[in-house]
């Protein structure tokens, strides 16, 4: 034991005096590694500086200072349905006699680190399918969005200082800005900026949160009454979560090019970018719009603030279709009839695709062949659900409650994404049959033999189905209508 206790005890080194060279010697090492720490940490902790300058009608000229010297410059090919994005890119140097090889499209390495970098990128309209998903630039303004503009080493490592270059008269949201046309930007692969000669930016404070929006072009509408129906939706969705966002934006511009749609939309991190042709003909555009915010409105949510992993689409899709056709209902922004009519376009639109892939299939599969199984299926397997819990809590509880119940469960976790929102879902046997059969099976969507129980029938019409309400629905059925807002 005491053998023991003598090895416990520290070992003593005695040293030899140190004459005055070595002391000194020692000193100046010691200086040279503090110094050299400090420089680390303030070379890590500024961010990247980035220039865009901006020539319309297509053309944004580049120059990055990354936070710390890179081999590697990577831009991403594709986003969505939009494919070849990284070709855009052309002629990255480090300076005037020094162009970086490019390895394939979208990757370029350096011969050494490089401090600094300049580029260009053709934001032309040719193979876009959606303006609402990728970077654009005409010669009436245009989308930066810098995670298809900057490398994702870049984007990936935290803020970046940005000042923007533009031509004369244009101007970008001034809530984007810090000073002049410099902006610190904390999340740029959620980045979305609009830029344009004619850009007029509007706020509103409600229920600690802040909206700001930003609108380009010219409307059929008042912008003080856009921004009253955004904060609105944005009020309801605070309540159905209980979760307040930091800083809810609402970007509007022009749609840049024709199509069959007369607007397109896409929500990043906190932003909601809205392009809707001038020219549609809209005969209330005041209550289009709040339609439309009151589905896109809610991705600010759902997915955008949860952190879940996963392909879930079937449920931030098709579900918040639902739930966004259930707020129109709640906000009055649409009728009874409206909300029948809706869902019989859906089951119609539904039936004349095939549905052999589970909804988490087609969730993985939503950006090459199952984008209407997504949305359609999605919607109305979340209409069956919500009629199953209101049926059964005698009108006390339905779908909305349940996200609620996801936020405070699952806000801040990276889990996976079907199971959370399984467990949340499927909190009763008939609950899980449901969500079995439809989400994870593949059972086939008959509403013909599973609306009845409920009040509903379905009656063709032509081509076309018509949903309607049962001639004498019983008292529970009664009470789950009323529930949803029949007043008859």
């Amino acid at each position: 034991m005491k053998r023991l206790l003598r090895l416990a005890h520290p070992i003593r080194c005695e040293q030899a005096p140190q004459g005055p060279g070595k002391v000194l010697l020692k000193l100046a090492f010691l200086l040279a590694v503090i110094f050299y720490a400090a420089f680390s940490t303030r070379a890590q902790s500024t961010p990247a500086l980035v220039k865009f300058q901006v020539s319309p009608p297509d053309l944004v000229k580049i120059s990055i200072r990354p936070r710390k010297p890179l081999w590697n410059w990577s831009f991403i090919n594709s986003y969505a349905s939009t494919l070849g994005l990284a070709d855009r890119v052309q002629d990255l140097r480090a300076d005037a006699t020094s162009p970086v090889k490019k390895i394939s499209p979208g990757i370029f390495q350096a011969e050494r680190p490089l401090d600094a970098v300049t580029y260009e990128v053709r934001l032309t309209l040719d193979r876009v399918n959606n303006p609402a998903h990728v970077s654009w630039l005409t010669a009436e303004g245009g989308v930066l969005m810098l995670v298809d503009l900057l490398p994702t080493e870049v984007t990936q490592d935290g803020p970046i200082n940005a000042r923007f270059d533009l031509p004369p008269g244009w101007r970008l949201p001034s809530f984007l800005l810090s000073q002049g046309l410099d902006s610190v930007i904390e999340d740029p692969v959620n980045a979305v900026i609009s830029v344009s000669p004619s850009i007029r930016t509007y706020s509103k404070k409600f229920s600690g949160m802040q909206l700001d929006v930003g609108m380009s072009g010219t409307w059929m509408f008042c912008a003080n009454k856009v921004t009253e129906a955004a904060a609105q939706v944005l009020k309801e969705y605070l309540k159905l979560t209980r979760f307040p966002l930091p800083n809810p934006r609402l970007l509007i511009a022009p749609l840049p090019k024709g199509g069959p749609d007369s607007w397109q939309a896409q929500a990043r991190g906190s932003t909601l970018l809205l392009l809707i042709d001038p020219r549609a003909n809209y005969k209330n555009w005041i209550g289009q719009l709040k339609v439309i915010l009151t589905h896109e409105l809610l991705h600010l949510w759902v997915p955008n603030a949860l952190t879940l992993k996963g392909d879930y689409d079937w449920f931030f899709e098709g579900f918040t279709l639902y739930q966004a056709l259930i707020t129109a209902l709640d906000l009055r922004v649409i009728s009874f009839d409206e909300y029948l009519n809706t869902l019989a376009r859906v089951y119609d639109s539904y039936r004349t695709k095939p549905d052999r892939l589970t909804l988490i299939e087609a969730s993985e599969q939503r950006w090459t062949s199952a984008t209407s199984t997504v949305y359609d299926k999605g919607m109305l397997v979340a209409f069956i659900y919500d009629l199953r819990l209101r049926f059964e809590s005698r009108g006390q509880s339905k779908l909305s409650d349940t996200y609620a119940e996801l936020f405070r469960k699952y806000v801040s976790k990276t889990v996976d994404a079907n199971e959370a929102i399984m467990s949340v879902l499927g909190f009763s046997p008939p609950t899980r049959e449901l969500l079995k059969s439809y989400v994870g099976g593949h059972q086939t969507l008959r509403l013909d033999q599973t609306l009845g129980q409920y009040g509903f029938f379905l009656q063709p019409e032509g081509r076309l189905t018509d949903l309607k309400i049962a001639n004498h629905p019983t008292t529970d059925q009664i009470r789950l209508l009323r529930s949803l807002g029949y007043r008859r």
